[in-house]
């Protein structure tokens, strides 16, 4: 989550490459994984929605998506956190 609130979007794509092999390639768990965090998580709880609807956006999308990495790194592009 660091990495989100520093900004480091390069370090991230990087990372989700790397450690594929920690989630089996499965980003439907991937998803599942990230949005359970954003869930706990101590934000503002509008912001907490915006994040979680967000999540659930890219996660119903990543059925239907040709390069499911692709799709996981615009979701993080994507929250704005």
């Amino acid at each position: 989550m660091d990495l989100l609130v520093n900004k480091k979007y390069s370090s991230i794509r990087k990372i989700i490459i790397e450690n594929e092999s920690l989630f089996n390639n499965d980003y439907d768990e991937l998803f599942k994984r990230l949005f359970d965090y954003m869930y706990i998580t101590r934000m503002d709880e509008e912001k907490k929605r915006d994040c979680l609807i967000t999540v659930s956006k890219y996660f119903y999308q990543n059925s239907q998506c040709i390069d499911q990495e692709i799709n996981f790194y615009s979701c993080i592009l994507d929250l704005n956190i």
